[in-house]
């Protein structure tokens, strides 16, 4: 078995964290330090350099946080539309990071000094369910997770037009758009993939209501592929041309209503589902 491998299994962190200290040469056989792909070997002697702990540079606040449930290992929120995930750039305060340091006593530090805990996302307009590592177990197990698309995740989204058929599956390629980091669009020659079931739940007048199972989890997934199927989600805008819809609501009209995924240290399943808030209900009467 590869070495990188055989540790990334033993030590149950990622083959790419494993594959880091070996490239700044923590990890040694006989003294000497390793290559990545060569071959484990049963009498081998391998020591790691683990390193320290990182102190957290992100100061707690007390802004409030619904917390739908917790153990020893994680938490899963409701986070409100509004709430930046983390600290990036020229957000330093204010954030879901900032509020859970200041509620709980310790996070996964594994996602940097800036996105302790941190093991997915949801844009700052999106309200709904998210799920928190508070230690570095967790956090390994949860990205893994993600990663190999065994989380399985429910939006709920208000989309411009009347919808005619009941569902779709689609697959398409994502990229950043030149000259917009800030903008996802379709990119067929060189865009990752992604793929997307979307249903509808229920139409109104010049509008519809859906429910959108992502199976992968690519930046602005969902918006840009409501967006290309000609129904863009009402309230957004980077995504879809304007229409008068968008003054019902002041944000985008998405939220994350379902999150399922296994427990990471009893590996039984944890499902939650969480209601529409009080804005997108307010919006749904009028859009009837």
């Amino acid at each position: 078995m590869r070495l990188d491998k055989f540790l990334s299994e033993k030590h149950q962190v990622s083959r790419q964290y494993i594959q880091k200290l070996i490239e700044d040469g923590q990890v040694t056989i006989a003294g000497r330090p390793v290559r990545k792909n060569q071959a484990a070997d049963e009498k081998d002697v391998i020591r790691i350099n683990w390193p320290s702990p990182v102190k957290l540079a992100v100061p707690p606040e007390e802004i409030p946080l619904e917390i739908i449930y917790q153990d020893e290992d994680l938490v899963v929120i409701n986070k409100p539309a509004g709430l930046v995930c983390h600290p990036h750039g020229r957000v330093t305060s204010g954030t879901m990071v900032n509020a859970l340091l200041y509620c709980l006593k310790d996070l996964s530090a594994i996602g940097g000094t800036l996105r302790p805990g941190i093991v997915h996302r949801l844009d700052k307009e999106t309200s709904g369910l998210m799920v928190v590592a508070k230690n570095d177990f967790s956090h390994r197990f949860l990205s893994d997770e993600f990663r190999f698309r065994r989380v399985k995740k429910k939006y709920l989204a208000f989309v411009k037009g009347v919808i005619p058929w009941p569902e779709q599956e689609i697959s398409l390629p994502l990229g950043h758009k030149r000259g917009d980091w800030m903008r996802i669009g379709v990119a067929f020659q060189d865009g990752k993939e992604s793929q997307t079931l979307v249903k509808v739940k229920e139409r109104y007048p010049a509008a519809s209501l859906v429910e959108v199972y992502p199976k992968t989890g690519r930046t602005h997934q969902i918006r840009v592929t409501l967006d290309f199927l000609g129904f863009p989600i009402i309230g957004d805008k980077r995504y879809g041309k304007v229409n008068p819809l968008d003054q019902l609501i002041g944000r985008q009209a998405l939220h994350a209503a379902g999150l399922s995924f296994r427990h990471p240290r009893r590996e039984s399943m944890l499902s939650f589902d969480e209601p529409l808030p009080p804005d997108l209900v307010n919006l749904q009467k009028d859009l009837t």
